[in-house]
This record gives C-alpha cells, structure tokens and sequence, in this order.
C-alpha cells in the first residue's frame, strides 16, 4: 500500500515541482510595479526639464524677393524630320 502511494505522489511532486519553479523565476526577474512607475515619472520628469525654444515667424530672417519663373518652352509638338 505505501509503494502504490508514492509511485503516485512522487510524479505529482515532480510535475508540481517543474511548474511552480519557473514561476518563482520569473517573479524574481520582473520589478515591482512601484519601482517601474517612479523610474516612469523620473523619465517624465526629465522630458519637462529642458523647454524647446519656439520659433515664430518673427523670429526667422527676411527671405530675398522671389525670381520670376522660368519661361517654358512651347508645347507644340515640332514636325519629324524626314532624312533622304
């Protein structure tokens, strides 16, 4: 009666064994919610700080007076050249 018990309960102990080992790993691994959220607002934070300077029209130097437009060639279509 004690061998049929543990050929049952040892392969439950080994499968609960292998799923619950990764999860503790991976708990380990991943940081609080906290300490992500602060190093979010320090990051925020830090965007703010430096204010980008806004260009205005009157900021911009004066432009030269546009050239005129090229001219542009006629359109039509010149007559084939015929070669004897």
């Amino acid at each position: 009666m004690r061998s049929s018990m543990l050929r049952k309960l040892v392969p439950a102990a080994v499968l609960v064994t292998l799923l619950v080992a990764p999860a503790t790993t991976y708990a380990q691994q991943t940081p609080p919610l906290g300490e992500i959220a602060r190093k979010e607002q320090e990051r925020r934070k830090a965007l703010k700080a430096p204010a980008a300077k806004v260009l205005t029209n009157q900021d911009l130097p004066r432009a030269a007076a546009p050239s005129p437009a090229p001219a542009v060639a006629d359109a039509t279509p010149q007559p084939a050249v015929e070669k004897a």
